[in-house]
């Protein structure tokens, strides 16, 4: 028996289908890197901008390197996408944003394997310079 041959849009779905299950797989976090509570992540970063909590709702909160790094995933009030910031100490050891995602994703677990494909060794070793 011959086997049927599928039409454009069967292939396409197909295809899609083989996309979709490669995006919902959760990329590993880096050694180093674990995940924390929002009350942990309110105690190391007690201050945010007054526009940052009208326009962005916090997801996920990581912790790296010996309190060194902080990271959260969040997602856009106003788009409804996802995207994550990235902070490290500035001289004062205050956090400070050292790297916000470039783009921003349909969906939560799209942003998180995004932040776990960024070198947050390197992140490590930025300081801020205080301009006051």
């Amino acid at each position: 028996m011959a086997k049927a041959k599928l039409s454009r849009d069967q292939k396409r779905k197909k295809r899609l289908e083989k996309r979709r299950k490669k995006t919902d797989e959760a990329v590993k976090l880096p050694s180093g890197v674990r995940s924390i509570s929002r009350r942990q992540f309110d105690a190391f970063c007690f201050s945010r901008h007054p526009m940052a909590r009208s326009t962005a709702d916090e997801k996920q909160w990581f912790i790296a390197y010996d309190k060194k790094i902080l990271a959260t995933v969040f997602r856009d009030a106003i788009d409804n996408d996802y995207g994550f910031v990235i902070m490290g100490r500035d001289t004062r050891k205050i956090f400070r944003a050292l790297e916000v995602s470039k783009t921003f994703k349909p969906s939560e677990l799209g942003a998180r394997n995004e932040l776990g494909r960024v070198d947050l060794c390197g992140m490590k070793n930025k300081q801020h310079e205080d301009k006051v």
